[in-house]
């Protein structure tokens, strides 16, 4: 989920609750979005952000020993706000296993493993979850600003309606994967449709993509895009960029060639995300004779 979102979500389930659980309520608020601030690596470079969004701040057992420590600390200097490190941490986890739902990846398990670990069920900007958390939020954002009775109840139906909308996408992701087989290199999530699944498939030197209905099985093919791997993957694969982008998606590929006097261009990009018309994570090399690299641009 993008920031903005996790803050309402997080301002949804703990808003009702400042009044009385001042101290856990705003730290569970506040926990809902500064996993994110990891983005600040983004000042260090494009690969730094590669490497470190959703890696460290996005892991439990550093989440959990950093709430731990900070609880100790408040309850020996400040008692009364010892609760604020319990939110914060609760937050945080919440953050976290809302990204694992997503398809970027997240470090959960660091630092006992820098693998990442994504389930794919929702894209990371959802139509249902995104509606949703805006009409928890108006009710919720009312009995603030009034300061009259707590919206208690709506948080709670809140999180039953958005507990049974994941589940629902967690079955659908599965069913989709059943309906295709084990042909799918990737099965994406639709952003807008529920029950909709962008699928890749590779054959040969070809990747084809499709659009398939996870409740009906019907398909409808999307694009095919020719991948020049054979001829420029073993030229790219050193270069860090490329190394960063393809541990995150299995079709990675380079995708184009273009050449001007003795200098040659190409370009890879993440093919699971191709329907979505989005240029992040493409790369683009420029070599010069006997493919020393001239150039890198890093889309992200």
């Amino acid at each position: 989920m993008d920031i903005v979102t996790h803050g309402m979500m997080g301002l949804v389930i703990a808003g009702p609750f400042l009044g009385t659980e001042t101290a856990v309520s705003a730290g569970f608020v506040l926990g809902c979005v500064v996993p994110d601030l990891d983005a600040l690596s983004r000042c260090f470079g494009k690969r730094a952000f590669l490497e470190w969004h959703q890696g460290w701040t996005h892991s439990l057992p550093v989440i959990a020993s950093g709430g731990l420590l900070g609880w100790l600390g408040l309850k020996l200097f400040a008692p009364e706000w010892s609760g604020l490190a319990v939110g914060l941490a609760g937050g945080a986890a919440f953050h976290t296993l809302l990204d694992l739902t997503n398809t970027f990846g997240v470090r959960i398990l660091a630092p006992f493993s820098m693998r990442r670990f994504c389930w794919e069920w929702l894209f990371f900007i959802d139509s249902v979850v995104i509606t949703l958390t805006i009409a928890a939020l108006i009710p919720v954002l009312s009995s603030l600003l009034k300061a009259t009775e707590p919206a208690i109840p709506v948080s709670v139906w809140y999180c039953v309606a958005l507990s049974v909308y994941v589940g629902i996408k967690a079955r659908l992701k599965r069913r989709a994967h059943r309906l295709w087989g084990a042909d799918a290199v990737a099965v994406i999530p639709s952003a807008l449709t529920p029950w909709m699944f962008y699928v890749c498939e590779r054959s040969g030197n070809e990747v084809r993509s499709w659009l398939l209905n996870a409740l009906t099985g019907s398909r409808r093919k999307t694009g095919e895009v020719q991948i020049l791997d054979a001829e420029f993957r073993q030229h790219v694969e050193s270069l860090p960029e490329f190394r960063a982008m393809a541990a995150l998606s299995p079709a990675y590929h380079v995708v184009e060639c273009t050449e001007d006097a003795d200098r040659k261009t190409v370009r890879c990009r993440d093919l699971r995300i191709v329907n979505f018309k989005t240029s992040f994570g493409m790369l683009d090399v420029t070599f010069g004779p006997q493919f020393t690299v001239e150039a890198v641009n890093l889309h992200v």
